[in-house]
Order: structure tokens, then C-alpha cells, then sequence
């Protein structure tokens, strides 16, 4: 039952975040899931240790890449 609540709550957050212009409109909201499990890190990977705040910048990227394009030079949402 939890997961069931937790996954009805990521889904009514990404669709209100695509529906203010936040976030790209052409994710599915089950995508989110798979990309936030990949932001987390184990100490190692392919040979290389994860540094201090690795899974911080790996969170940036994503979030990063769920974004709108922006303006160049502003903090807001583009139009469509």
C-alpha cells in the first residue's frame, strides 16, 4: 500500500510540474523513477570511487535534464 501511495504521489507531482511548465512535457512520469534510482551511487563503479556529493551532482544532471529549456540568461520557463 505504501508504494501504491508513493507512486500515485510522484505521478500527481511530475504531471502538476509538466502542466506549470517546470518540467518537460514529453516524459512519462514512470520515467522519473528509473532516473532518480540512477542518481544513486554505490562507493564504486566501473573501476573509479564515487567522491564526496557524487550523488548530488548526478541528481543536478538529471534534474537538469527533466527541466525546460530556458532563455538563455533567465531563471524562467520558455513559452509554448
Amino acid at each position: 500500500r505504501a508504494v501504491a501511495e508513493v507512486r500515485d504521489r510522484l505521478r500527481r507531482l511530475v504531471e502538476r510540474a509538466q502542466a506549470g511548465g517546470g518540467m518537460r512535457a514529453d516524459l512519462p512520469w514512470t520515467d522519473v523513477p528509473f532516473l532518480l534510482a540512477g542518481v544513486a551511487t554505490g562507493p564504486r563503479t566501473i573501476g573509479l570511487r564515487a567522491e564526496d556529493g557524487q550523488w548530488n551532482r548526478n541528481l543536478r544532471i538529471v534534474l537538469d535534464g527533466l527541466s525546460t529549456p530556458r532563455p538563455a540568461g533567465t531563471n524562467a520557463p520558455t513559452e509554448t
